[in-house]
C-alpha cells in the first residue's frame, strides 16, 4: 500500500523546486502553506477529515504551474489565467482518496472575499477551506514564513489587517491572527517545517484503487512534462509503452500498474533542473551535463521516501543505468539490474530519440530502432529487450502508443 501523505509531501517538494526555478520561490512553500491551513482550520474547528484534506490540496496548490505558468508573485495575474491555473490544479488533485470532499479547495484557492478574484466569487460562496489556502498561501508568498522572526510576524499581522474583508474574510482573518504565534513561526523555517507538519497534520490510512494509482501516475507524469515544452509528452508515452510491453509480457494487473507508475514518475527529478539547461538547443557543456545527470539521483531521493514505493522508486531510478556499468546515478551493472528497470531503460531512450527535443528532429520507428540496436551491440542496454521493442513498438508508427484502459 502507497503511502498517500508520503506521496503528497514528496510531490510537494517536486512542485516547489518548479516554483524557485521560474519564481525565485523559496523551498518549502507548500508545506508552510499547509501547516499555517491546519492551524487556522483548528481554531474554525474543522474536523480531523476536512483538516487532513485541506492540507493535503494545499500541499497540491500550486500542481499545475508546470502546464500553466502563472507567476504566484504577481498578484495581479490575469484572470484567466488563474483560472486556468486553478481547474487544472484541481483536476489533478482530486485524482488522490480523500476523507472529505475536496471540490472547490485548489480551484478557489485565489478568491477574494470582495469577489476581485478571477472566478468573481465572494465571501461564503467558495469553501472555507480555499479561503484558508488563500490566506496561508499569500501571507508566505508577500512575507515569507520561513524567516521565523518576530519582526515577520509583525509584518504578516499587519498584512492580514490591512485586507481583512478585501482579500481575506473576517472569520478567516480573525482566525489566521489568533493561529500565528511566534513558536509556529519559528517551525516555519526550512530545517523545521517538515516535521512541523508531520506532526500537525491529521493521519489518515488512505489506500489508492487500481484506477487511483493510475490516474495518480498520469498527473505526476503531466506534471513532470511539462517543466519543458520539449518533453510534454515524454512521461506520459513512456508510462503509456511500460503498460502496453508489460501486458506483451504477461504480467498481472497490478505488476502492471506498478510499472506503469515507476515510469510515469522516473523523471520527477527533472523538476529539479534549470529549464535553460532543459531546454538548450546546443550542446551541453560538461558542467550542464553533470546537472542534467543529478535528476536520476533525485528521483531516488523523492521516491524513496514515499511508503510503499520503494522498489518502484529503484526501478524509475535506474532508468539510466548500463549493463557495462556505465551508467547513472549509482553506476550499476547487469547482474544488478532487474528485467523492469532493464525495460525501462530501453523505453526511456526510445522515446528520447523518437521525440523531437531541442537538439535533434524526431525520428521514424526504423532511425530509432538502428540507434538502439548499436547501443545494444555495444553491451550498454537489453539486446532482447530492443528487439522485442522493435517488434511491438511498430505497430504505433506515429510514436503514440495507446492509453492505459478506463476499465483498469
Amino acid at each position: 500500500m502507497i503511502s498517500v501523505s508520503d506521496l503528497l509531501m514528496a510531490m510537494s517538494i517536486g512542485m516547489d523546486a518548479v516554483e524557485k526555478d521560474f519564481f525565485g520561490a523559496m523551498p518549502y512553500h507548500s508545506k508552510r502553506v499547509a501547516a499555517y491551513s491546519v492551524e487556522i482550520g483548528k481554531i474554525l474547528g474543522l474536523t480531523d477529515a476536512r483538516l487532513y484534506s485541506m492540507a493535503g490540496s494545499a500541499l497540491l496548490h500550486d500542481n499545475a504551474l508546470t502546464e500553466y505558468i502563472v507567476s504566484e508573485t504577481d498578484l495581479d495575474a490575469t484572470p484567466w489565467a488563474l483560472k486556468t491555473h486553478c481547474v487544472k490544479g484541481q483536476k489533478n488533485a482530486e485524482n488522490f482518496p480523500w476523507p472529505y470532499p475536496i471540490t472547490g479547495f485548489v480551484q478557489y484557492h485565489h478568491e477574494f472575499a470582495d469577489g476581485t478574484g478571477p472566478f468573481g466569487l465572494k465571501e461564503n460562496e467558495y469553501p472555507l477551506e480555499a479561503a484558508i489556502i488563500c490566506i496561508a498561501d499569500r501571507v508566505d508568498v508577500l512575507h515569507g514564513m520561513y524567516k521565523g522572526d518576530e519582526k515577520t510576524m509583525k509584518e504578516i499581522k499587519r498584512g492580514i489587517k490591512e485586507h481583512t474583508g478585501s482579500y481575506y474574510s473576517t472569520k478567516v482573518a480573525s482566525a489566521a491572527l489568533e493561529a500565528l504565534t511566534l513558536p509556529l513561526l519559528e517551525s516555519m523555517k526550512d530545517e523545521k517545517i517538515s516535521q512541523t507538519l508531520r506532526d500537525r497534520m491529521p493521519r489518515f490510512n488512505m489506500e489508492l484503487s487500481d484506477r487511483q494509482r493510475i490516474n495518480v501516475s498520469k498527473a505526476a507524469a503531466h506534471i513532470i512534462d511539462y517543466k519543458s515544452h520539449f518533453t510534454e509528452t515524454h512521461s506520459v508515452q513512456i508510462a503509456d509503452k511500460a503498460w502496453y510491453m508489460s501486458g506483451a509480457y504477461g504480467y498481472d494487473r497490478d505488476m502492471r500498474i506498478r510499472i506503469f507508475t515507476a515510469a510515469a514518475f522516473h523523471d520527477i527529478g527533472k523538476l529539479f533542473i534549470p529549464t535553460s539547461i532543459l531546454e538548450k538547443p546546443g550542446r551541453l557543456t560538461e558542467d550542464e551535463f553533470s546537472i542534467i545527470k543529478t535528476h536520476a539521483a533525485k528521483t531516488w531521493n523523492l521516491l524513496h521516501q514515499v511508503g510503499g514505493m520503494e522498489q518502484v522508486a529503484l526501478w524509475a531510478a535506474n532508468h539510466h543505468e548500463k549493463l557495462d556499468g556505465s551508467g547513472y546515478p549509482f553506476g550499476r551493472s547487469a547482474k544488478e539490474l532487474d528485467f523492469i528497470d532493464r525495460l525501462l531503460a530501453c523505453l526511456d531512450i526510445y522515446q528520447a530519440v523518437r521525440e523531437p527535443r531541442p537538439y535533434h528532429e524526431g525520428r521514424t520507428h526504423k532511425d530509432t530502432m538502428d540507434i538502439m540496436y548499436s547501443m545494444s551491440g555495444k553491451g550498454f542496454i537489453d539486446e532482447g529487450i530492443v528487439r522485442d521493442l522493435d517488434r511491438e513498438l511498430v505497430k504505433f508508427e506515429g510514436g503514440v502508443t495507446p492509453t492505459v484502459l478506463d476499465n483498469v
